[in-house]
């Protein structure tokens, strides 16, 4: 005996205020922010979707292609006087774009790419609008380049799946890419109407449908959405990858009511209970049919169902005594029936005028199962048996509470170490986190002084003898992150970069040489690097929107630009570096954003001033952070998806395949890579999901050395080998970490 499928519509959504803010920015003023096609038709059909009744009942209130400040004005007062239990969706769909200091900001019809603190909505400010908001459960879709990068930093980050099964709440956001890739829209189709973006499309089509509902119980959770979305941009060629970030949050927050309603399938019954039912003997049958009475309030619908429909059958097909059983168990209120074939009453009375029979519920009749604020049945907990110790007073509570004490113990222990800790460490060893990330770090010819650069704009120079700071920081106080530094080959000289220029200093004297090296139009400099014969210093930047390209070559003799600058299209170019015999640059770069024409790296022959030959790698949707060349010039390295990709900069073809390690983050990105002078080592650093990571390679048989150097938060934005090999550099969020690459083991920790 074997039920059959059935459809039911899905229960309502609780009773509630739900509302939603959908902001798109299509079209901008800076000609260097292309128009976007996916925000217009993504916001609508969002909209239509989470309005619908049946579906979202969300009240929508659109923001389309305002500037930032009615932007900012639009969440403000969306935002504001909210109840606790309102539940809040909010949408972005725009250009991302990211400063020096990797902080992510929204684009608006006035942005200015080049002035993005002053005209973009920084990502910060929106988390501080959502932290002040009195509603404590709150969705934010984000659609947009590097908008992984919004959850970095904030409050209580966690990509911790949701728990329970109830309406839950907190703040869950949903990206639409990694903090280093780019969103993506879909490919246009002359003469009809253009798609939306990947990322948004995925997520209409999974509440229009209901295919979003992947436990088939009638919701789409937040959690529901975000599986499907990952599902299906995973299973397609999309070169991004959707995130989730969870703070605060408990129990599941429904994002939509399943149009395709619920579909339950029985549950097979089991074995025995098939064989009672088909039993010869009546009073067996009957026993089988009492047992599946117990089924038919089931907690679980497949199982109520596949009971129901067992019972409904075998009061319609057995013999009589066995069909009454059934029929009694789907009408629980019998009314006096007549013994069959004698008009007779019950003991042969005549029976007086009764109300019409109740029909039994139809087959597919399931009871509802209540989803919302259901309270989990708690078992007695039995008293001790004689003789047996007593059991304390809390053990003796129900399991539940028992589970909320132990938990709370637990947190308050683990919030008293959190608290101690950094009082420890800095108790121990006369330290405190450092204030300032460090951007860049060089080490000096010689191998005696490490220099530093951060994003408080200090370069500072550090005496690895003692761990000390050498003197005051050669410059402090600016208002622009020193982006670059690197020494001269005679150790004379230190170049840093900042915004619009190049800074050189005398380190005999710790002042500055001359006059800032500069030029129209050249945008934030983010690498910078001298020649072999520091002759010349080649700065790659941003370009502020300039097609003319990013790599400028100044002559230090004269503080002049050498010929034209090295073209590279509407790339930012954030790495430069000299071959070893001072006849090449490489650059990487990070490509247009939305654009499927992402990062790249290129070689330029310095005496023509011309592209060597194609990119080495172009289409990289993170774009390309860093490149370096072995010391023996035969070998190129620059981060790439796959890990850290190696060329044959002569012939420019890939030297084996990318490294990667077998780290499991999802949100790994690689910042900086640095070869050992010996060419025998590669060094990569980034960040993982909640930590900085530096990872040692043998580039000739691609294999990692040791596991990953760790301890630093959030990422390591730059490596670099001491001259003799024996010490690696890196500079992050926490401090200046030097490592012994030999054995992994950490040798000191530098802070100012």
């Amino acid at each position: 005996m074997s039920g059959s499928p059935v459809t039911r519509p899905a229960p309502d959504l609780p009773a509630e205020r739900r509302l939603a803010l959908v902001v798109a920015t299509t079209t901008y003023a800076d000609a260097s922010l292309r128009r976007l096609r996916a925000p217009a038709r993504d916001a609508a059909d969002l909209s239509a979707v989470l309005a619908d009744p049946r579906i979202g009942a969300f009240e929508v209130t659109p923001v389309i292609d305002k500037s930032a400040h009615e932007v900012r004005l639009a969440v403000e007062n969306f935002l504001a006087e909210r109840d606790p239990h309102d539940l809040l969706v909010v949408y972005l769909s725009c250009h991302g774009l990211v400063d020096v200091r990797r902080r992510l900001y929204f684009a608006a019809t006035d942005t200015v790419k080049n002035r993005l603190a002053a005209t973009g909505l920084e990502a910060r400010w929106l988390l501080d609008q959502l932290e002040d908001c009195r509603a404590r459960r709150q969705v934010v879709l984000l659609d947009c380049c590097f908008s992984g990068a919004f959850a970095h930093g904030a409050k209580g980050e966690t990509d911790l799946g949701l728990a329970g099964r109830f309406q839950g709440h907190g703040r869950v956001v949903l990206t639409a890419s990694r903090a280093s890739e780019y969103s993506f829209e879909g490919d246009p189709v002359p003469g009809a109407d253009q798609p939306g973006s990947v990322f948004t499309s995925a997520l209409v089509d999974g509440l229009r449908t209901g295919a979003a509902d992947l436990d088939h119980d009638g919701y789409v959770s937040v959690d529901d959405a975000y599986g499907y979305v990952f599902d299906r941009m995973r299973s397609g060629d999309a070169k991004q990858t959707p995130q989730r970030w969870l703070y605060g949050a408990e129990g599941q927050i429904l994002l939509a009511r399943s149009s395709a309603g619920i579909t339950i399938t029985p549950h097979p019954l089991p074995e025995a209970l098939r064989s009672s039912l088909d039993s010869p003997y009546p009073d067996i049958r009957i026993g089988a049919v009492t047992t599946l009475g117990h089924w038919l309030d089931d907690s679980d619908p497949a199982r109520a169902l596949a009971a129901r429909q067992a019972v409904r059958h075998i009061a319609d097909t057995d013999i009589p005594d066995v069909a009454a059983a059934a029929r009694a168990l789907l009408d629980p209120h019998p009314e006096t029936t007549d013994t069959p074939g004698t008009g007779a009453g019950k003991h042969g009375q005549e029976p007086t005028e009764s109300p019409a029979p109740v029909e039994p519920p139809p087959d597919d009749t399931v009871p509802e199962t209540p989803r919302i604020n259901r309270p989990p049945p708690h078992a007695e907990v039995p008293p001790p048996t004689a003789g047996s110790p007593p059991r304390a007073a809390w053990l003796q509570w129900p399991r539940s509470r028992r589970s909320r004490v132990i938990t709370a113990v637990l947190t308050a222990l683990l919030l008293a170490a959190a608290i101690a800790l950094p009082i420890l460490t800095q108790a121990g060893d006369g330290t405190s986190p450092s204030p300032v990330e460090f951007r860049s770090v060089a080490f000096s010819p010689d191998g005696k002084t490490l220099a530093s650069s951060d994003d408080a704009g200090s370069v500072r120079l550090w005496d690895l003898a003692t761990g000390k700071q050498k003197g005051d920081p050669l410059a402090s106080g600016s208002n622009n992150a020193i982006n670059s530094v690197a020494f001269s080959h005679d150790g004379k000289t230190l170049a840093g970069s900042d915004d619009y220029r190049v800074r050189l200093w005398d380190l005999a004297t710790g002042k500055q040489k001359g006059d800032s090296l500069t030029s129209d139009a050249l945008g934030t400099i983010n690498s910078v690097a001298f020649s072999p014969d520091d002759k010349t210093l080649a700065g790659g930047s941003d370009g502020s929107g300039a097609n003319d390209g990013k790599v400028r070559i100044w002559d230090l003799a004269t503080g002049k630009e050498k010929g034209k600058p090295l073209a590279s299209g509407n790339a930012e170019v954030r790495s430069v570096a000299f071959s070893p015999d001072g006849k090449s640059l490489a650059g990487g770069s990070s490509g247009e954003c939305c654009s499927s024409r992402e990062g790249k790296v290129q070689i330029w022959d310095l005496a023509t001033g011309k592209e060597k030959g194609k990119p080495l790698i172009s289409g990289s949707a993170q774009g390309v952070w860093s490149v370096a060349f072995s010391h023996d010039g035969k070998t190129l390295a620059a981060d790439c998806p796959e890990g850290v990709c190696l060329w044959d900069p002569a012939t420019g073809k890939p030297k084996g395949k990318p490294l990667t390690s077998d780290d499991d983050d999802t949100d790994a990105a690689i910042f900086s890579v640095a070869f050992s002078p010996d060419g025998k080592t590669l060094a990569a650093a980034g960040k993982g999901n909640y930590h900085g990571i530096v990872q040692l390679w043998d580039p000739a048989t691609g294999r990692a050395k040791g596991q990953p150097l760790t301890g630093q938060r959030d990422w390591v934005n730059s490596v670099a080998f001491s001259p003799d090999g024996k010490t690696l550099a890196g500079g992050g969020r926490d401090d200046i970490r030097l490592w012994d690459p030999a054995t992994g083991k950490l040798k000191a920790k530098l802070l100012p």
